[in-house]
């Protein structure tokens, strides 16, 4: 057996001899090779700390977190210390706890996006989940993605309106329906097409306007004591409403908000909600589009005076304007007052204030809806749909709810830029 031994050793040398010039020249091809190759010549341990924080290291247990370590190298390599757009952040990005590599690569990256641990994950981990843009406020709040897609072409506001109002299905889930405005203005019918609620001309006929419809029977009782309850509890509970300056100047508002947010979000009532708003829309806008509910509670003579919904620099955001509004009445306010009033829109006076205009009476479970843009250019403000909430009369409290719906994608980049 030795010879044949013997015999085996000298091949296996002759193989080492042949091939050590081929393991000479490796480092030249290394050296013209792009970020992303060039990773899989770094050993692990140079990977777990070449984009960690000073003083950290990655642990890498299984085969998962070495490519994970290869995917963060790349991402680094390729993208953050490469593209322009990441020039504000890229300094700052690294991975700051030992096991954000294996966080990651042990559910294929679904925990840096789930509820419970994407702001950790944002904060510690922004490399594993290539998400360094995350931490600058102005990238995610203010960069305007021309990829981003709009959720109307021109026309496709009417289309939904004259689907919303003539659906059959609609009007038996939430109806009565009735229409109080609409282009070109019409007919009768209450359900199918009906007039504003005119009653003090005596009279069915629709003005002409941009679309404004209600749907009665929206909510459920269960779903406005939810919703009332989260304005309470949620947070600090209601707080003062804010206003902002540049549609119509500094507005009055004297009501308190509180948002649907976080774990309300996954409130299998709020889902539902949420559910009937992509319904009644036809489903022309994602979820994303919507911004989360805004619960309000105005107090005796609470009032906001006119005001406009599209925000101009909205424009220079990614999520675009504001398109729609959806008002829900969570309850009747019985000391009379606290109409959704629009100033420039024919149809009955309001009943309180005999205000010229048209006035929406609050009523509990009922949904009013109004675009903020044109039909036919839906990047432009309907200067016709100014609106606002009519005082509520003594020892009266009204209990509201405003879903706005953006153009674009909302809550994705919102998620990001509080971070």
């Amino acid at each position: 057996m030795r010879p044949a031994v013997s015999a085996i050793v000298l091949v296996a040398v002759l193989f080492l001899l042949v091939m050590k010039p081929k393991v000479a020249a490796a480092p030249a091809v290394v050296a013209s090779s792009s970020p992303a190759e060039e990773s899989w010549g770094q050993t692990p341990a140079v990977l777990a700390q070449k984009w960690s924080a000073p003083g950290q290291t990655q642990a890498y247990t299984d085969i998962r977190t070495v490519l994970k370590l290869h995917d963060i190298d790349d991402y680094m390599s390729t993208i953050v210390h490469n593209d322009t757009y990441y020039r504000s952040v890229r300094d700052a990005c690294f991975l700051r706890f030992p096991h954000c590599a294996e966080m990651a690569a042990a559910d294929g990256g679904r925990s840096c996006f789930d509820a419970k641990t994407e702001v950790f994950m944002s904060k510690q981990c922004a490399p594993a989940c290539r998400i360094c843009d995350w931490s600058s406020r102005e990238l995610m709040c203010n960069h305007h993605d021309n990829e981003a897609l709009d959720a109307l072409r021109p026309g496709d506001l009417h289309r939904m309106f004259e689907a919303m109002s003539s659906d059959p299905a609609l009007e038996e889930l939430y109806g009565p329906r009735v229409i109080h405005s609409r282009p070109g203005g019409g007919g009768d019918g209450e359900g199918s097409g009906s007039a504003s609620a005119s009653a003090s001309a005596g009279t069915t006929h629709i003005p002409d306007g941009p679309w404004v419809i209600t749907f009665d029977n929206f909510l459920s009782k269960e779903e406005r004591d939810v919703l009332i309850h989260y304005g309470h509890t949620m947070g600090k509970g209601f707080q003062q409403s804010k206003v902002r300056v540049g549609t119509a100047g500094l507005a009055n508002r004297t009501s308190s908000t509180n948002w649907i947010n976080h774990e309300a979000l996954m409130d299998p009532i709020i889902i539902e909600i949420q559910r009937k708003l992509e319904k009644v829309t036809g489903y022309v806008f994602p979820e994303n589009n919507f911004e989360p509910l805004q619960v309000l509670r105005y107090g005796e003579g609470g009032k906001y005076d006119h005001h406009h919904d599209y925000f101009p620099p909205h424009g220079d955001r990614s999520h675009g304007h504001r398109v729609l509004t959806i008002f829900l009445y969570l309850n009747d306010v019985e000391s009379g007052g606290g109409e959704t009033h629009f100033r420039d829109l024919g149809g009955a006076a309001a009943a309180a204030a005999a205000t010229e205009g048209m006035a929406i009476t609050p009523r509990a479970g009922r949904m009013l809806i109004w675009p903020s843009v044109l039909n036919e250019r839906p990047n432009e403000r309907d200067d016709r749909t100014f609106h606002g909430s009519l005082p509520v009369g003594e020892g009266g409290i009204k209990y509201g709810a405003n879903a706005w719906i953006h153009i674009r994608d909302y809550r994705t980049p919102k998620r990001k830029c509080k971070f």
